[in-house]
Protein backbone atom coordinates (compact mmCIF):
# COMPACT_ATOMS: atom_id res chain seq x y z
CA UNK A 1 0.00 0.00 0.00
CA UNK A 2 1.15 3.89 -0.91
CA UNK A 3 1.58 5.84 2.12
CA UNK A 4 -0.15 9.49 1.86
CA UNK A 5 1.64 12.23 2.43
CA UNK A 6 -1.60 14.23 3.31
CA UNK A 7 -0.63 16.48 6.38
CA UNK A 8 -2.48 16.10 9.34
CA UNK A 9 -3.77 19.41 9.45
CA UNK A 10 -5.09 21.06 6.19
CA UNK A 11 -2.75 24.07 5.39
CA UNK A 12 -5.42 26.16 4.83
CA UNK A 13 -6.19 26.20 8.73
CA UNK A 14 -2.48 28.06 8.38
CA UNK A 15 -3.38 30.02 5.70
CA UNK A 16 -6.21 31.14 7.80
CA UNK A 17 -4.79 31.77 11.04
CA UNK A 18 -1.50 33.55 9.35
CA UNK A 19 -4.11 36.30 7.90
CA UNK A 20 -5.68 36.79 11.48
CA UNK A 21 -2.62 37.22 12.78
CA UNK A 22 -1.25 39.98 10.85
CA UNK A 23 -4.60 41.89 10.68
CA UNK A 24 -4.66 41.95 14.45
CA UNK A 25 -0.81 42.47 14.92
CA UNK A 26 -1.63 46.63 13.28
CA UNK A 27 -4.70 47.07 15.94
CA UNK A 28 -2.10 45.44 19.11
CA UNK A 29 0.62 47.26 18.03
CA UNK A 30 -1.31 50.55 18.17
CA UNK A 31 -2.79 50.01 21.72
CA UNK A 32 0.55 49.01 22.79
CA UNK A 33 2.53 51.69 24.78
CA UNK A 34 6.13 50.61 24.31
CA UNK A 35 8.64 52.54 22.47
CA UNK A 36 8.97 51.12 18.60
CA UNK A 37 12.09 49.90 18.72
CA UNK A 38 11.17 47.48 21.99
CA UNK A 39 8.18 46.32 19.65
CA UNK A 40 10.18 45.81 16.74
CA UNK A 41 12.92 43.46 18.56
CA UNK A 42 10.01 41.40 20.43
CA UNK A 43 8.35 41.04 16.41
CA UNK A 44 12.15 39.92 15.50
CA UNK A 45 12.36 37.63 19.04
CA UNK A 46 9.29 35.74 18.29
CA UNK A 47 9.64 34.69 14.75
CA UNK A 48 13.29 34.09 14.91
CA UNK A 49 11.69 31.48 17.79
CA UNK A 50 9.07 30.29 15.37
CA UNK A 51 11.77 29.69 12.62
CA UNK A 52 14.16 27.94 14.55
CA UNK A 53 12.78 24.56 14.38
CA UNK A 54 13.21 24.56 10.80
CA UNK A 55 16.71 25.39 11.06
CA UNK A 56 17.14 22.34 12.63
CA UNK A 57 16.02 20.42 11.04
CA UNK A 58 16.81 21.36 7.80
CA UNK A 59 20.75 21.89 8.63
CA UNK A 60 22.24 19.41 6.37
CA UNK A 61 20.87 21.38 2.78
CA UNK A 62 21.58 24.45 5.24
CA UNK A 63 25.53 23.50 4.91
CA UNK A 64 25.62 22.60 1.08
CA UNK A 65 24.61 26.33 0.43
CA UNK A 66 27.65 28.23 -1.31
CA UNK A 67 29.20 31.08 -0.72
CA UNK A 68 27.91 32.84 -3.71
CA UNK A 69 24.52 31.46 -2.40
CA UNK A 70 25.13 32.74 1.08
CA UNK A 71 26.34 36.16 -0.86
CA UNK A 72 23.06 36.53 -2.69
CA UNK A 73 21.08 35.61 0.44
CA UNK A 74 22.97 38.67 2.11
CA UNK A 75 22.26 40.86 -0.70
CA UNK A 76 18.48 39.97 -1.47
CA UNK A 77 17.78 41.06 2.37
CA UNK A 78 18.94 44.35 2.34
Amino acid sequence: MLKSNKPPLPLALFLLIGIIAISFSAIFIRWSSAPISIIAMYRLLIITACLLPFLIFQRVEITRISIRGWFQLLVSGV
